[in-house]
């Protein structure tokens, strides 16, 4: 039975080599066609691949110029909130009040004040009508009753008339006086031609005397004649000399009044001004301390839940001040490990923590400028959003202050076929 199939094998021997030794054409074409056709699908694939070289960090999103935090400068309570959430707000618009005894309803009373104290030192004989009498100031208190007590003071100063009456008599009394002297001066000058008579007579009735025409009794008379008119101009110019002092004694006294109502003018005025001073600078410091306000114009938002009676402490941050109509960049932090990749004008990927990108997609960017900085394990850079806020989804993304994120810095845009060709170089030519 086995020889026989032996011999059978036999018989077909030939045609067995024959098949052996010529493999049918059609199935070698099929296969290496299919060989080339996989190797050219994954050199395709892994040349649109892209696995690109990248840096990462965190990155915050800002506006130029950038937003504007309020922060607290003191320790407290939130006695008033003012500003919205998400309102449009000027420079300086209050915002809040941290509780104090001076209340912010009670500032306008004292610019009133102050406009009113102006005008009454431009007309200090209309009395300073205070409307704040029955409103209290907290700590700018003792300077309101300074500024009040000197403009009572100013007013009777300028408005009483003792002094002006005192003034006025003194005025006639300088004018008697002068009257007075040039009287004594017109009776001095009669006096003196008198005396200059009974001067010659004296002589003549000497010479007389001399010459025994006149007894010496008659020249004794004439003698007492001339040394009477003498002691009378004598008097004369006594009695001017003494109404010339009190002339000028009066003018004295005149002057020391002047002075002295001048002095006391002058005086109250300036502690009037000196106290306007003192409640403009006290109102400043109770602005900056207990008032917060928009330090620039734009859009507010707050940065945490507030309510009033809230305590706050002194360094935290409240609000923020974004400005409207204004670009958005990004600015990242990179590890400086790699810095010699970084070039202007690369392309960036930016992530936000507030939009999934799974969801929202992603913000695309370019490299604007690279900051200098002196750390040696951090870089800075500053990146451009083209389409600002429109995702890579063509969703409009809502900005909110300082967004966080996580920025990717495409360094060079290689494929995959790219990076196993490097791979396959290193191994070959490893110090190359």
């Amino acid at each position: 039975m086995i020889t026989d199939r032996i011999d059978e094998l036999a018989d077909y021997s030939e045609q067995v080599r024959d098949v052996l030794t010529r493999p049918p054409s059609g199935l070698i074409r099929r296969g290496t066609g299919l060989v080339v056709l996989v190797v050219g699908l994954l050199v395709g694939t892994a040349s649109w691949i892209r696995y690109p070289d990248t840096l990462t960090g965190p990155v915050v999103l800002t506006t130029t110029p950038h937003s504007q935090p309020v922060i607290v400068r003191i320790n407290g309570r939130l006695g008033r909130i003012i500003a919205k959430d998400n309102q449009v707000v000027k420079k300086g618009y209050p915002l809040a009040e941290i509780e104090n005894t001076t209340r912010l309803v009670n500032v306008s009373r004292l610019h009133q004040l102050k406009a009113a104290a102006y005008r009454f030192l431009r007309n200090p004989r209309v009395p300073l009508k205070n409307a704040t009498d029955t409103t209290t100031f907290g700590d700018i208190q003792p300077e309101v009753n300074t500024l009040t007590v000197a403009c009572r003071q100013y007013h009777r100063l300028v408005s009483d008339g003792y002094v002006s009456e005192r003034l006025a008599l003194l005025n006639r009394e300088i004018k008697q006086y002068q009257q007075l002297i040039a009287v004594n001066s017109k009776q001095a000058q009669l006096n003196g031609l008198e005396l200059e008579n009974a001067e010659k007579k004296y002589r003549m009735d000497k010479r007389l005397f001399n010459e025994k025409v006149y007894s010496q009794a008659e020249l004794l008379a004439s003698e007492n004649e001339y040394l009477r008119r003498k002691r009378e101009a004598e008097e004369y110019q006594k009695v001017l000399i003494q109404n010339k002092l009190q002339l000028a004694a009066k003018e004295k006294e005149q002057l020391e009044l002047q002075q002295q109502q001048t002095q006391q003018i002058r005086t109250t005025s300036d502690n009037i001004r000196q106290a306007l001073q003192n409640i403009e600078n006290l109102l400043q410091t109770w602005q900056q301390t207990y008032l917060l306000t928009a330090p620039a114009a734009g859009r507010l938002h707050y940065l945490q839940t507030l309510e009033e009676l809230q305590a706050i402490r002194a360094g935290d941050s409240l609000f923020a001040i974004v400005p409207q109509h204004r670009p958005i960049v990004g600015m990242a932090s990179l590890s400086a490990a790699n810095r010699g990749k970084l070039q202007v004008g690369q392309k960036v990927i930016i992530r936000l923590t507030d939009y999934p990108f799974t969801e929202y997609g992603v913000l695309r960017g370019k490299v604007e400028t690279i900051h200098q900085s002196s750390s040696r394990t951090r870089c800075r850079i500053a990146i451009t959003l083209p389409n600002q806020l429109i995702s890579s989804y063509h969703k409009k993304l809502a900005y909110r202050y300082e967004m966080p994120g996580t920025a990717e810095v495409i360094t060079e845009d290689l494929s995959l076929l790219q990076r196993v060709l490097f791979g396959l170089r290193k191994l070959i030519a490893p110090d190359h």
